[in-house]
């Protein structure tokens, strides 16, 4: 069995074996579209945090129960309930049945605005909070560029990997799928 990778992009048709040089050039065409953020983020190294998880957190510690957790890290009580509700009423942001609106919330938040993440070490005070769809983008990136592939990955399921998060980049008319070809016998 050999395999193959079908482009049938635009309405044309084009083989390539199914190789991870073929398949991380059609991602370098395809990461054009990537996230500017994504790459500064990737090459300078910086740290970041999912926005919504932030959000999620807070949320939780304005309508749990005192004792329980939030996040791995950070316990719900009383304190840090107030220390939200006072941050929102001085920064003009609403609190309805107990929860914060995302935009508005993270329109002017940062880590070291309350005291539950400014001192946890799980939630660095130099990291960017940043979008799900970005993390993604940036972890698809770090695997396929440094090769961080699961143990036992064999080649052709890297090359799907690999032509899939290209046609996330890309425009929805472009397809990529493998093919596995057999040789007929008669």
């Amino acid at each position: 069995m050999k395999e193959v990778i079908v482009d049938t992009s635009f309405g044309g048709t084009s083989v390539y074996p199914a190789t991870m040089k073929n398949a991380k050039e059609l991602l370098d065409v395809a990461l054009e579209n990537i996230s500017p953020e994504v790459l500064d983020i990737y090459n300078k190294n910086i740290k970041v945090i999912n926005k919504s998880s932030i959000v999620r957190i807070i949320n939780k510690i304005l309508s749990g129960k005192d004792g329980e957790k939030a996040s791995k890290t950070i316990e719900i009580n009383k304190e840090n309930r107030e220390e939200i509700i006072l941050y929102c009423f001085s920064n003009n942001i609403t609190i309805k049945d107990n929860k914060v609106n995302d935009y508005e919330f993270l329109a002017k938040f940062k880590l070291s605005d309350l005291n539950f993440f400014a001192n946890n070490e799980n939630y660095p005070q130099t990291a960017n909070l940043v979008d799900e769809y970005i993390l993604e983008q940036l972890s698809k990136y770090k695997t396929v560029k440094e090769n961080r592939w699961k143990e036992g990955a064999s080649l052709i399921g890297k090359v799907r990997y690999i032509l899939e998060f290209a046609m996330e980049l890309s425009h929805r008319d472009v397809k990529y799928e493998v093919v596995e070809i057999s040789k007929k016998v008669e």
